[in-house]
């Protein structure tokens, strides 16, 4: 809503207002505080009468301020009215466009809660340009959202309809950031019976919450509190540890950044049936493989060369930026570029 033309009328009266009341200071002797109220009884035409009995001219006068104000009241409510609808029409286009954009979309990720967890998860996502869908229930974040370029629903997360709007059914994972644990794990508990393959990480205030959420279908379960604690301490003990790790999981704009990323091996990935000596990932990449968790979970750190590369293997590596591009390509096999 433009706000500059709903104040122009509000400034056009106001002034009136002080113009038309220095008139019954000077001709009527009234007091300023007389003088607004006569004007504003008269330009309302809300009748309570003369406060002291007016001369000829002053009646005369309060004609011409009830004609004119009558004037600049109709064209005050007129522009509210006008912009007050148009706003509503506006906010009603754009909820149908985000629905219709929102139903287009699959893999992408919910989040449930745009406090400040959830800003700073919905920024890094960005960052790696993954689609976002944002529920959030306080329209205290309504214009901020506005003004942002994500799709989001104003709402109760723990609702099935607005899971179900916000493509919980097509979704690849969702986050449960609310205040709440028992918000939380209510989303939890709905979204997975909407999806049973949605990878759902929950917010839990309490350590007691956790298993309780786990139970609920989360995959993951993450206390803002305890982690916080965990770096603080890493920090004390262990300084450069926690240098080296923000340091590879900080994503830059640089593509000399040295980063921690993961990818998985699909049936079609040059890579597959090959082992690490043979991928060439540590020769023609210059990245390191630190680990490999296959299909069924398991984590194998620091494979040896003749690891064999299986489907549904995920790499869990260490690379420059640009270096892992090319290196992705090639997995996926948009490029051979890999010398045995």
């Amino acid at each position: 809503m433009d706000f500059k033309s709903i104040l122009k009328p509000i400034i056009i009266l106001t002034i009136y207002v002080l113009i038309a009341s220095s008139g019954y200071v000077l001709f009527e002797g009234y007091t300023p505080l007389d003088a607004i109220y006569m004007t504003v009884i008269s330009i309302t035409t809300v009748g309570y009468g003369e406060i002291e009995p007016l001369t000829g001219f002053g009646r005369l006068y309060t004609l011409g301020v009830i004609i004119i104000g009558f004037i600049l009241v109709g064209y005050a409510v007129s522009v509210l009215t006008e912009k007050f609808i148009e706003g509503i029409v506006t906010l009603d286009r754009r909820r149908k466009k985000m629905i219709k954009l929102i139903s287009d979309m699959n893999d992408h990720y919910i989040i449930c809660g745009y406090g400040r967890i959830g800003k700073v998860i919905v920024e890094e996502l960005s960052k790696h340009n993954k689609e976002i869908v944002i529920i959030e229930s306080d329209k205290e974040f309504y214009d901020e959202l506005l003004r942002s370029e994500h799709l989001f629903l104003i709402g109760d997360a723990t609702d099935d309809e607005l899971l179900i709007e916000a493509g919980v059914e097509r979704a690849k994972g969702l986050i449960a950031s609310l205040p709440k644990d028992s918000d939380n794990l209510f989303v939890t508990l709905t979204a997975k019976q909407l999806n049973r393959q949605l990878f759902i990480i929950a917010r839990a205030n309490q350590e007691t919450s956790e298993k309780k959420f786990m139970r609920a279908g989360a995959s993951r379960v993450f206390s803002p509190y305890t982690i916080g604690a965990m770096r603080m301490t890493t920090a004390i003990l262990k300084p450069n540890v926690l240098d080296f790790l923000d340091f590879t999981l900080q994503h830059k704009s640089s593509k000399n950044d040295i980063i921690i990323e993961e990818v998985t091996l699909k049936k079609e990935s040059v890579l597959v049936g090959k082992t690490l000596a043979e991928s060439g990932i540590r020769k023609n990449f210059n990245a390191i493989v630190v680990a490999v968790k296959n299909k069924l979970g398991e984590m194998n750190f620091n494979p040896p060369f003749n690891y064999t590369l299986s489907e549904s293997d995920t790499l869990i590596l260490i690379a420059e930026k640009s270096d892992f591009v090319k290196l992705e390509k090639e997995i996926k096999g948009e490029k051979s570029s890999v010398k045995n």
